[in-house]
């Protein structure tokens, strides 16, 4: 299910008809897209919505985390996301999510294809890596106005024995009905790390995007978008025992996009 981290990926994940945006941000991408974050995950959730007045509600999610994102996972330690969110007005949404977690690298290198027996004349070394994750945010998307927006901040800490890295990460997104079915609409996207955690293949990426949305029905959007940005990313030595990350190039982004997307 998903794991519950704040706004954009407790409501959308792969509602692409739903999404106001093309892609989502950096920080919720997808394992496939560089995320760094289990945005899906087997385990089991407690919640509640609408509580009183100010429609309280909450999400905590025990989870298989990182190192073992299906069913099958034998990993005994889990992951604990937990998600507070208010609506002091009607649609203006704010959410609070923690997040921990141990991330076992020797069961996570098999999806990068780093293991042992690959390379048996190395000596890999393996360390768990505790993660702790906070994030805040605010959504307004209200049918019957005009403005819309969401922003989200995303705080990561990843430490290892001697090691700690750090994540800032975070997006902004505002649209304006112009009318019922046409909506221009920008966003800003910015993904930092101070240094490259081993298990992660990861890029820095900043960009700020301008589109629009038509919607022909509840079912099919068209959505055009300009995207202009700067992307750091690093690649992976493979054959140091630590598994780091060695290299660094920037590029810059200048990405037009185009998405007919139907729900079905």
């Amino acid at each position: 299910m998903l794991n519950p981290y704040g706004y954009w990926n407790s409501t959308y994940n792969y509602g692409f008809v739903l999404m106001p945006t093309i892609e989502k941000p950096t920080i919720v991408q997808d394992r496939d897209q560089a995320g760094q974050l289990n945005t899906l995950s087997v385990g089991l959730q407690l919640d509640a919505d609408n509580i009183g007045s100010k429609k309280f509600g909450y999400k905590l999610f025990i989870n298989n985390g990182n190192s073992g994102t299906d069913i099958t996972s034998y990993r005994l330690g889990k992951s604990i996301t937990a998600q507070i969110k208010f609506e002091p007005l009607e649609n203006l949404k704010l959410y609070v999510t923690g997040a921990t977690d141990v991330i076992q690298t020797k069961l996570f290198a098999s999806t990068l294809n780093i293991q042992p027996s690959n390379l048996p004349s190395i000596n890999f070394n393996y360390p768990e890596i505790n993660q702790n994750i906070a994030s805040i945010g605010v959504a307004y998307f209200n049918p019957d106005k005009k403005l819309e927006f969401a922003t989200e901040y995303f705080y990561i800490n990843n430490s290892e024995t001697n090691l700690s890295y750090h994540t800032h990460a975070g997006y902004a997104y505002v649209g304006y009905k112009l009318h019922k079915k046409f909506v221009p609409y920008s966003t800003f996207n910015i993904n930092y790390t101070d240094n490259v955690i081993s298990n992660f293949a990861l890029s820095n990426k900043s960009y700020l995007g301008i589109g629009a949305r038509f919607l022909f029905n509840s079912l099919a959007v068209l959505k055009l978008e300009y995207r202009y940005g700067n992307i750091e990313t690093s690649n992976l030595n493979s054959f140091t025992g630590d598994i780091r990350y060695i290299s660094k190039y920037t590029y810059v982004e200048n990405k037009v996009s185009l998405q007919f997307a139907v729900a079905f």
